[in-house]
């Protein structure tokens, strides 16, 4: 009986450090890891990093307790290049927009800066080769890939043409920089460096006090120059402008009078017209009037003293057309004569 009341005391103990263990451990076995994070696996026994699984980005990660994380950024990583000093071309070249400045020898300083965003998936070639230095090696590639090609441009370039400039720099870093992550090999490899297009930039650019004195000149003299051609082209589109506005102003002139012309044309036309309408009827009334005054109602009659009317107003009276007989018309006659 003794010997089983040890062996359940025995068992409770082991169990409760049991217990007590998986109590203890299994919390501090899980990692947590921020939104913008990736990692790989630590041991704490040897530092042996197993890039074979990624872990995040973020999340909370079951690695065992005797794990840490070596984290790395899974958002944009931006540098900062600061000086970079290259020597421009002489005149220009096939990326040159300008050959008026830039001499050999000519030393530039400029500040460029750009950001880059690892790839997790592929990232475990590089930090294979590079180690937690992996940065660094980005921030060195990239001024080596900036040096072996701002001299491609002249100096007028970093200033007028600064989209160009940095556009070029832009596809450079996109297509060189994974290459660049890898000693001794141009071969095609994994995009491990995400150069996203855009992001490339060119903050300023100081030139050294000789070079700034002889580009203010050429930049006075081609502002001179420009602002004559700006002048002379404001005064050709000013006088051909005016010359236009003149000729609009003159077609709608003679398109006014020409409609009003025939407006007057036509309103004349119609008085006429409602005149010559008005004339008849008073005429013809006049006669009627007359005829019942008269009492004339027999055709011929009325025919013979329109006929006398129209003679007297020609000073050529007819007496004898009038039948002395008609009694009617002989009224008809005395009182025309006496008219």
């Amino acid at each position: 009986m003794v010997d089983n009341g040890c062996a359940i005391v025995c068992l409770t103990v082991i169990c409760g450090i049991g217990l007590l263990l998986t109590v203890i451990l299994v919390p501090i076995s899980f990692k947590y890891l921020n939104y913008d994070e990736f990692a790989y696996k630590v041991s704490s026994i040897g530092n042996v990093v197993d890039v074979s699984q990624v872990y995040g980005p973020g999340g909370r990660h079951f690695i065992g307790p005797t794990n840490y994380f070596n984290t790395f950024p899974a958002n944009f990583v931006f540098v900062d290049m600061g000086a970079v000093k290259i020597t421009t071309i002489e005149g220009g070249s096939a990326n040159s927009t300008d050959d008026s400045s830039g001499g050999a020898g000519r030393t530039v300083t400029v500040y460029p800066k750009f950001q880059y965003k690892l790839d997790p998936k592929y990232f475990a070639k590089v930090y294979n080769q590079h180690n937690l230095k992996y940065a660094e090696r980005i921030k060195l590639n990239a001024e080596t890939i900036l040096k072996e090609n701002l001299g491609n441009f002249a100096v007028v370039d970093f200033f007028r043409s600064r989209e160009a400039v940095r556009k070029f720099f832009n596809d450079q870093l996109n297509t060189r920089l994974n290459q660049k992550m890898f000693d001794g090999t141009n071969a095609a490899v994994d995009p491990v460096i995400s150069v996203p297009a855009g992001k490339f930039q060119l903050r300023s650019v100081a030139l050294d006090a000789k070079l700034t004195d002889r580009y203010l000149q050429n930049a006075i003299k081609n502002q001179d120059v420009e602002r004559s051609v700006y002048d002379k082209n404001v005064t050709v589109e000013r006088a051909k402008t005016l010359t236009d506005f003149v000729a609009k102003i003159n077609a709608e002139v003679a398109s006014i009078t020409q409609n009003a012309n025939g407006r007057a044309t036509s309103i004349i036309a119609t008085a006429e017209a409602e005149a010559a309408r008005i004339r008849l009827e008073a005429v013809a009334l006049g006669y009627k009037r007359i005829f019942d005054l008269l009492g004339i109602k027999d055709g011929a009659q009325k025919m013979k003293l329109v006929k006398m009317m129209a003679l007297k107003n020609s000073s050529c009276v007819l007496v004898d057309d009038i039948n002395p007989k008609n009694t009617a018309a002989s009224r008809a006659r005395k009182i025309y004569l006496n008219t």
